[in-house]
């Protein structure tokens, strides 16, 4: 998910976890933070331990096209490594097949990482807003126990809704 669609969610009254915005400046070491809105910020967190570092692609969740899932996440990360993995998510970018085959010529916008504070979800799950079997007029919903990697990886029992 963009920031920006996480910034609707946040407006339009949805829970949220509190995040944080990563901007990159062009060199995978350089980057600054701003909050929900625009504003520079320090990272600084409650007393939060845990955290997602998530990447924020412009096209993720493109009206066009979409690359959902296929730019990095790492979940669970502690905070004293949140730097680190902010870096290696840059890093990803650029390693990512989608982004070299792809990515430079659609002037793909891939310069910001979401920090989000962790959840220990009880259930999670995946929308697809066109059915990945074709029917593109068609929503489908997978939800499962535990974290949404146990639903993507196929760990846990599933439900569907179409």
């Amino acid at each position: 998910m963009t920031s920006e669609n996480l910034i609707k969610l946040k407006s339009a009254g949805f829970k949220v976890p509190k995040f944080i915005i990563i901007q990159n400046l062009g060199n995978k070491d350089e980057f600054i933070l701003r909050d929900i809105n625009g504003k520079h910020i320090d990272l600084s967190f409650s007393d939060k331990s845990l955290f997602a570092v998530r990447s924020s692609c412009s096209v993720e969740d493109g009206e066009e096209v979409s690359f959902a899932g296929q730019f990095e996440t790492k979940l669970n990360v502690e905070k004293d490594n949140i730097i680190d993995t902010v870096k290696e998510i840059f890093n990803g970018y650029y390693q990512s097949n989608i982004y070299n085959d792809w990515g430079v010529e659609k002037d793909i916008d891939n310069s910001t990482v979401i920090v989000q504070e962790m959840i220990d979800s009880d259930i999670s799950g995946v929308l697809f807003t066109a059915n990945p079997m074709g029917l593109l007029n068609e929503s489908v919903v997978v939800g499962g126990k535990g974290l949404g990697w146990n639903v993507v990886d196929d760990k846990v029992n599933t439900t569907t809704y179409y």
